[in-house]
């Protein structure tokens, strides 16, 4: 009598092969498009697929009575987009149209990925910041909201300087990975020369990850019956004995000792950050005195479409404040909550290295709100398997790594109508809010 595992292997080959699937969706999305449905939330127009909805509002480029917030903004779904260069060729035109100062930085020295930063000169002083992609395959939204804010900006400029980054991990936002080219986690990376010595001197089960290895990193290729059978079995065994807050902390609190494991920090500064932090101070925009706010865009985390902010722990101001400055957004979290169960910041109290963290040391700005924005996606077990899958084939079998990224893509970049039309709504408020603090404190 074969045993269960070799029972399962027989069944391996009736399984529909990916490029099935692939058809199959292709013939629904031809479908759908034939009944005049839209497939994936895009907007139909008579000359082709998407067509910009007009705006509301007709006052000229000059007119300093009227801010972004008192606009009735319709956003456009087509501001998404389906893959890096894509979103990059929208963020570039955007920008000129936006009479922005362009910037182009190479970060992966002999290939075509860049982190692109458009500066659009403000009418008032105060500087805001507003940065997409640190994580890869989480930057479609981040993109999005930056494209949407630069096609107003061509219509009126903002009340105070504003800086876009687009695509911090242009590799990672390139190949659907949430890490970069040398599987490095940027929200990790961030550390000035103290963090370093801390993170890498400090007890690398700190948290627990070592716990956890050999479901967070296994050391073979992923396969149909490994994603859809035994890794949905032992992730349940896993939480069963240690709970979901303890893996969940193991998970994201990082880790410094095992460089082809997810969530690894590396053991120096990333070209990213360093390109960035070089960009910002030999501009001045790291020493200027004025009040600056810094949003952050990520995807994965939180009730799908609502968005989070989650402040550094050496925020300034407290959660009632920044709420207040950002009524429209769903919560106000600190990272150094002790929350529990749902809290989007549950298990990041031993998190080093974040983006906002570190620029917030860096930055001579005054009256600073640095925070990440944290749209979510789909349920945070769905999530980490996208990651652990992901990982697999980028280390084990790099040829089929693009089709194993279609999961990670599915976990951090949900492309619905719905979901969509949340990202665009909430990150355009916060942004506009944004430029509007960063103004309004400016004059005082």
């Amino acid at each position: 009598m074969p045993s269960c595992r070799q029972f399962l292997r027989r069944l391996e080959p009736w399984v529909p092969p990916w490029w099935f699937n692939s058809i199959l969706l292709g013939l629904l999305a031809i479908l759908f498009s034939v009944t005049g449905v839209p497939f994936d939330g895009v907007t139909h127009g008579p000359h082709g697929l998407c067509v910009h909805p007009p705006s509301q509002h007709v006052a000229g480029r000059d007119d300093l009575n009227v801010t972004f917030l008192d606009l009735h903004l319709t956003p456009s779904l087509c501001d998404f987009s389906e893959g890096y260069y894509e979103a990059r060729a929208k963020f570039r035109k955007a920008a000129a149209a936006a009479g922005a100062d362009l910037s182009r930085l190479s970060v992966v020295p002999g290939h075509d990925y860049t982190m692109d930063i458009a500066v659009v000169p403000g009418t008032g002083p105060g500087l805001t910041v507003h940065t997409s992609g640190v994580h890869g395959v989480e930057g479609y939204a981040g993109s999005a909201i930056q494209i949407s804010a630069l096609r107003e900006m061509a219509k009126r400029s903002p009340e105070c300087t504003t800086i876009l980054v687009h695509a911090v991990n242009p590799y990672g936002m390139a190949h659907y990975r949430r890490f970069n080219e040398h599987n490095v986690d940027l929200n990790r990376n961030a550390l000035d020369r103290d963090g370093w010595a801390e993170v890498l001197s400090r007890d690398p089960n700190l948290a627990g990850y070592d716990d956890f290895d050999s479901v967070f990193n296994p050391r073979h290729p992923p396969s149909w019956l490994y994603a859809n059978l035994v890794l949905w079995l032992r992730m349940p065994l896993m939480l069963a004995r240690f709970g979901l807050t303890h893996m969940k902390a193991a998970m994201v609190s990082g880790q410094y000792h095992i460089p082809s494991g997810i969530f690894y920090g590396g053991t120096q500064l990333e070209p990213s950050h360093a390109l960035l932090t070089e960009f910002m101070q030999e501009n001045g925009y790291l020493n200027m005195s004025v009040p600056i706010t810094w949003i952050d865009v990520h995807t994965g985390l939180g009730q799908s479409g609502k968005d989070t902010l989650l402040l550094p722990r050496s925020a300034q101001y407290s959660r009632d404040h920044v709420h207040s400055v950002f009524p429209e957004a769903e919560s106000v979290q600190g990272m150094v909550a002790s929350g529990d169960g749902d809290d989007v910041s549950a298990g990041y109290q031993l998190t080093r290295g974040t983006q906002d963290g570190y620029y917030a040391l860096l930055s001579s700005g005054s009256k600073p709100i640095f925070a990440v924005q944290e749209f979510g996606t789909v349920s945070p077990m769905v999530v980490a398997r996208a990651m652990v899958l992901e990982n697999m084939a980028f280390h084990h079998d790099a040829v089929k790594q693009p089709v194993w990224a279609e999961y990670t893509r599915d976990a951090f970049y949900v492309r619905t109508r719905e979901w969509k039309q949340q990202v665009l709504k909430r990150g355009l408020a916060v942004l506009f809010r944004s430029i509007r603090r960063s103004a309004e404190l400016a004059k005082e």
